[in-house]
């Protein structure tokens, strides 16, 4: 499979370790199985705005945080992500 969205893998696994949330806390938060929450941390999957804004809450990330993580940019083109 072909990376859809670029995603700091390792900086999210970090931040949602150091959340103390657990895998499966999230994606049910999200909505989604646990494999498809691994497809959207590796970046095989795009997150939507909407998972990238609740997983901000969730683990109290900042915004310049995400835009790290999740490559995020304050322009208007947002063909990178899914809308949500």
């Amino acid at each position: 499979m072909e990376k859809t969205q670029y995603v700091d893998t390792e900086k999210l696994n970090d931040y949602i370790k150091k959340s103390g949330l657990r895998v499966g806390f999230l994606s049910d938060q999200l909505g989604i199985t646990n494999q498809a929450f691994y497809q959207k941390r590796t970046g095989l999957v795009s997150f939507r705005k909407s998972e990238v804004h609740l997983l901000m809450h969730l683990m109290n990330m900042s915004e310049d945080d995400a835009a790290k993580i999740f490559c995020l940019k304050s322009t208007s083109n947002d063909a990178q992500m899914d809308r949500g």
